[in-house]
């Protein structure tokens, strides 16, 4: 299994921005060192809990600082875009990173980001799928055009063209419908709040789905290679310690996205966030903290306590690889890179000891579809449109 790093930045939790901010640039330069597989970074505007409304720039800085770790958006907000400028993005990275960079996309889900932005929230699926097909087209750096509902491209071609022949793409789900989404457009997929056994149901719909569209076998290994999650990351002494920490970040957090949701006037602007798996919605009022979804969403404990359920993320949950969230709770930057440092003095080491050469397993122990899960991989996911994927409902292989 393979460990990264979500950078950010906040002013939340007794810190300001410019603190926070030079933490994050402490920190990308500590994970490319301490062993790391990648480091993230998200997208999200105009709130103190997290402002990260810069991820090109953000992992721009982060490439010219490191050399191993590969650099990722997890992710990008595409409809708030113009696909052009953002391949154009993404190409840059690519090459300022020598080839490192995974590109992480999503639809989005803070009604308040599109309003104050000027797109409006119920077109972003549907723009998500025209931009997702512009940019894997771009990407070629072949000549193309484009004609569609929301983008009008003439006959152009992208300059400079991305160091991976390509790209590898992932996006995020929390749903079983955009899991299969992303399988039917040949996109690994990003998970987020369900346990380790739900984490298994969601990887074997989406190998499930990519059997109905014929993707090949090797394809799907491959495109597995990239299933992987996010989780807030709480280390402490002690479990009870760590719980205390976990519990007090989900009160603040859930605090913050319900002004921001009363500021939207949106009843649905956490759509994609607070869903379960089988898209039931689930509310953020919880008379207790423990009961709501983004305290679900901690892996939180001491140190063996951490190694463990991270392992069970791999073993019962079939996860390629995991992006930690690292939060200081009350002692805030300090706080984070203690734990940042504990985290890969001790948790790390013991992870890429133990964690297993064997296909991943379900709760009942059964083998997910014969696939083993490989190493995160460089390069696999945009694809060309070949005779073979023509086939496929991705939006990047419809002809005009």
């Amino acid at each position: 299994m393979q460990l990264g790093i979500q950078l950010g930045a906040s002013a939340a939790g007794g810190q300001s921005s410019h603190e926070s901010i030079d933490l994050a640039m402490w920190a990308a330069r500590f994970a490319d060192e301490a062993g790391f597989d990648h480091i993230w970074t998200t997208e999200h505007h105009f709130t103190e809990n997290i402002h990260t409304g810069a991820p090109g720039a953000i992992l721009a800085y982060v490439a010219g600082v490191t050399e191993r770790a590969k650099l990722g958006y997890a992710v990008s907000i595409v409809p708030l875009h113009h696909p052009l400028l953002l391949a154009e993005e993404f190409a840059w990275v690519d090459n300022l990173s020598k080839g490192r960079l995974i590109a992480g996309i999503s639809p989005g889900w803070a009604a308040y980001e599109f309003k104050l932005l000027g797109v409006p929230h119920e077109e972003r699926r549907e723009r998500l799928a025209e931009s997702f097909e512009i940019i894997t087209r771009a990407l070629t750096n072949e000549p193309f055009s484009y004609q569609g509902r929301y983008f009008q491209i003439p006959e152009m071609r992208l300059f400079p063209p991305p160091r991976q022949k390509r790209i590898p793409f992932a996006m995020s789900c929390n749903q079983n419908e955009s899991v299969r989404r992303a399988a039917r457009w040949r996109v690994s997929p990003l998970l987020g709040f369900p346990p380790a056994p739900e984490l298994f149901q969601q990887r074997q719909v989406f190998i499930d789905t990519c059997r109905e569209e014929g993707v090949p076998e090797d394809e799907i290994a491959e495109l597995v290679s990239y299933v992987g999650v996010r989780k807030f990351i709480t280390i402490a002494k002690t479990d009870e310690e760590a719980e205390a920490i976990a519990l007090a970040g989900t009160q603040q957090l859930q605090g913050t996205l319900k002004r921001l949701l009363t500021t939207a006037g949106a009843h649905d602007a956490l759509e994609s966030t607070v869903r379960t798996p089988s898209g039931a919605m689930v509310t953020l009022d919880h008379e207790d903290v423990r009961e709501s979804p983004i305290f679900g969403n901690h892996l939180y404990g001491s140190v063996d306590t951490v190694i463990e359920k991270l392992l069970d993320l791999e073993r019962v949950g079939g996860m390629a690889h995991c992006i930690c969230v690292f939060g200081g709770g009350e002692n805030g930057v300090a706080g984070s890179k203690q734990a940042i440092e504990l985290f890969a003095k001790e948790v790390i080491p013991a992870v890429k000891q133990h964690s297993t050469s064997r296909g991943p397993r379900g709760a009942s122990g059964e083998e997910a579809a014969s696939l083993r899960t490989p190493p995160l991989a460089s390069g696999a996911s945009s694809r060309a449109c070949s005779k073979s994927t023509r086939r496929s409902s991705s939006p990047s292989c419809r002809k005009e």
